[in-house]
């Protein structure tokens, strides 16, 4: 079980049909659960609420760990581990 503050410094560039920049700082608050098990499979839920605080704003579909503007989230997660 964890809770606590997201801290997000995201730093990229896009060539996609034109170059894109962006920059971007992201906070938010977030209470979660992780599970590893002994085979190997892995786990991982989480609520939370944040968003962008500063940055560039034009690449609206770039996916944030702490939500797009301001706002709740949710994230899940699959997986497996050795």
């Amino acid at each position: 079980l964890r809770i606590g503050p997201r801290l997000e410094i995201a730093a990229g560039r896009e060539h996609f049909n034109g170059s894109t920049t962006f920059g971007r700082l992201g906070l938010g608050g977030e209470l979660g659960y992780d599970f590893v098990a002994s085979n190997g499979v892995t786990a991982m839920l989480a609520f939370g609420f944040g968003g962008r605080i500063a940055g560039n704003s034009k690449n609206d579909t770039f996916a944030s760990f702490v939500g797009g503007e301001v706002g709740p989230y949710a994230k899940l997660g699959v997986g497996f581990s050795w």
